[in-house]
């Protein structure tokens, strides 16, 4: 049997922080004999999605011996709270980039990426529907003087979710 689940169906309706478990029926019939069927009683529990996006500028200029400033913002979809962690994978060898909070007052904080152990930047969010679901930051880039004029500078950022303070 396929159980089809809508989409909307929420993992944790009671947010009590556990997957919550649905009762299912599965009833085979004869075709001939409507009357004559066998009933089967089982559950289902929906697994957590992490869902979240990072939306950017995506595109500027910038002169040589130059520092531009490009803004973003990390959304959480989630019914759970999430930790992104943000790796910059530079585009251009010797160009400095930096993740900023949203005033760029001072780089985002870093930990351990349990995935990988690595040190990277994160965002704590909230889930989908709290205050804080959602948060801006910045990348500053830095351009050395030797870069010759319409060097083009491609750069991402990869982002990757986590429960805080959880271990995969």
């Amino acid at each position: 049997a396929r159980v089809h689940i809508p989409a909307g169906a929420l993992t944790d309706a009671d947010k009590d922080g556990v997957q919550d478990v649905y009762s299912l029926t599965f009833r085979a019939s004869s075709t001939n004999l409507p009357g004559l069927y066998a009933d089967q009683e089982d559950t289902v529990i929906l697994t957590w999605q992490d869902d979240f996006e990072i939306t950017a500028n995506r595109q500027g200029t910038i002169e040589a011996n130059g520092v531009t400033i490009y803004p973003h913002i990390v959304k959480n979809f989630s019914e759970r709270a999430l930790r992104i962690f943000l790796t910059i994978n530079p585009g251009t060898e010797g160009w400095n980039y930096s993740l900023l909070t949203e005033d760029g007052s001072a780089e985002l904080p870093k930990a351990i990426d349990p995935l990988d152990s690595e040190e990277k930047y994160y965002i704590d969010l909230g889930e989908f529907d709290s205050a804080n679901n959602s948060a801006a930051l910045q990348i500053r880039l830095y351009a050395p003087g030797a870069v010759p004029q319409g060097t083009m500078d491609i750069t991402t950022i990869l982002a990757t979710a986590n429960i805080p303070g959880s271990t995969p």
